[in-house]
């Protein structure tokens, strides 16, 4: 069953200290997060390989100021999908299992990170990312947490965790590409839609028009153990 942990009031306490006085950003958001410490590890693991002050800082401090009616439209709808999803997901997978869905605000970590909270499987959604990427509303949300429900479902059903720790970019970039997939097909089977939130400004289109050259250059990434990240979710 999927069940909401809602940070939201801690959001607003976060939110009041820092359009208050000029503090530091991150120690208000280890002050915000400290409630739930293995978020706040797996954060802090994922974003260390980013420049805090230049890539993340001003995507939180947004999200707090002129991007905060973003976030409050996406929680209100996180609110809502939690109870709504849950019967077509436990319907089409026959998975029964407790599954926790945080709304929060993490360190540009992505709109939605499946993961394992405290040896419970678990969905992350970032509003930060949510009001960045413009993910707010209700079908780009239904979208994002039936994907992320999806890399659940997968890890379930292979009884063993999708993270796996690879010995090259090679094995990683063969991994995600197979999971990914996974995901990205029954987010649309969950969503009975068979389209793509990323369309946008013509992606798709420049995606088909592309086809080849970009499975070439996949295929030349893996063969020469090159990162293939970017083919993926920015961050």
């Amino acid at each position: 069953m999927l069940k909401s942990i809602d940070t939201f009031s801690g959001i607003i306490e976060m939110r009041k200290k820092l359009t208050k006085e000029t503090s530091d950003v991150l120690k208000q958001w280890k002050d915000y997060i400290s409630a739930y410490p293995e978020i706040e590890r797996q954060c802090l693991e994922d974003a260390s390989k980013y420049d805090f002050d230049k890539e993340i800082k001003a995507v939180i401090l947004s999200s707090l100021t002129s991007d905060f009616n973003k976030v409050e439209t996406a929680h209100d709808n996180f609110i809502k999908l939690v109870n709504d999803l849950n019967d077509n997901f436990q319907h089409t997978f026959s998975i029964y299992d407790d599954i926790y869905l945080y709304f929060y605000i993490g360190l540009c970590n992505g709109a939605g990170w499946a993961t394992d909270i405290d040896s419970h499987q678990a969905v992350l959604i970032g509003a930060e990312k949510l009001a960045e990427l413009n993910w707010y509303d209700e079908r780009p949300m239904t979208f994002l947490i039936y994907h992320e429900l999806s890399h659940v479902a997968h890890s379930i059903l292979r009884n063993e965790t999708l993270d796996k720790n690879f010995k090259s970019k090679r094995e990683k970039s063969i991994w995600q590409l197979y999971t990914e997939g996974f995901a990205q097909r029954y987010e649309q089977i969950l969503c009975k839609d068979d389209s793509y939130r990323q369309d946008k400004d013509g992606w798709l289109k420049w995606c088909k028009d592309n086809h080849s050259e970009i499975c070439r250059e996949y295929l030349y990434r893996i063969k020469n153990n090159i990162s293939t990240q970017f083919f993926f979710a920015p961050k």
